[in-house]
């Protein structure tokens, strides 16, 4: 699926298949999150993925706003490690955002859970041996899909006045404001990490069209990429502290 596709048709999945997710699809979805940008390329993140049966129908049981992840196949807990991170709201965004993206092209779907209440992010905390230096911001189950239907908006005149050329993408006149509002859902930090999102959004498309490309008024990215961490530094199996293994 390109990555047109996967941003115009991507939904919000809370029921689930309950066939596994192949072990190559779950480190690629770590990797997807592990290449996401984050601020001063501290890459703060933690994932725990979690796969036994018994641990998701508990962690289902402790939030008010996810019962249906007990029902998932596989679920990953994002946290943020505080002693590093300057930006965990935008760090985790982005992150999430990355591997949900991948999700959906792949045929999965999700939908992160919240866990805003602090007796219940305790809770998960607790069931994934998360020390106290971690913050948990969320857990978001994964599987693959079940059949549905999409009812767009017309936004074909809109759409008409984007202008992509070889080197470049044009858009009218406009300026960009990730601002979401107090109706926006949200994660443990609930403005920014929704912002991040859609900010993730207009990063991933104008490098897919030609990773060239420049947008009016900015120079082309410069430098290189700098060095990601290893996923046996940042994700681990079941519980904090355990090996990830795929």
């Amino acid at each position: 699926m390109e990555v047109w596709d996967a941003l115009r048709t991507r939904l919000t999945i809370r029921q689930f298949k309950p066939d596994p997710v192949p072990d190559e699809l779950v480190t690629r979805l770590l990797q997807a999150a592990l290449w996401s940008p984050s601020s001063r390329n501290l890459q703060p993140w933690r994932f725990v993925v979690i796969q036994e049966r018994e641990t998701l129908q508990k962690i289902g049981a402790v939030t008010t706003y996810g019962p249906f992840l007990a029902d998932a196949p596989l679920a990953v807990a994002i946290g943020m490690d505080t002693q590093t991170a300057d930006r965990p709201d935008l760090d985790c965004g982005r992150a999430l955002q990355q591997m949900e993206i991948l999700a959906w092209s792949e045929g999965l779907g999700t939908c992160f859970v919240a866990f805003h209440e602090p007796d219940h992010n305790q809770a998960a905390k607790e069931l994934l041996a998360m020390p106290d230096h971690i913050e948990l911001i969320t857990i978001m189950p994964f599987g693959y899909r079940h059949g549905y239907c999409c009812i767009w908006a017309d936004i074909s005149e809109y759409e008409k006045r984007i202008e992509i050329t070889e080197n470049s993408l044009r858009i009218p006149p406009f300026s960009v404001c990730a601002y979401p509002t107090k109706r926006t859902p949200c994660l443990h930090f609930p403005h920014f990490s929704s912002a991040a999102s859609a900010i993730n959004h207009m990063i991933l498309l104008p490098n897919h069209i030609n990773p060239n490309a420049t947008l009016p008024g900015h120079d082309r990215i410069k430098g290189v990429r700098r060095r990601r961490k290893n996923l046996s530094e940042v994700a681990y199996s079941e519980r904090f502290g355990n090996s990830f293994t795929a």
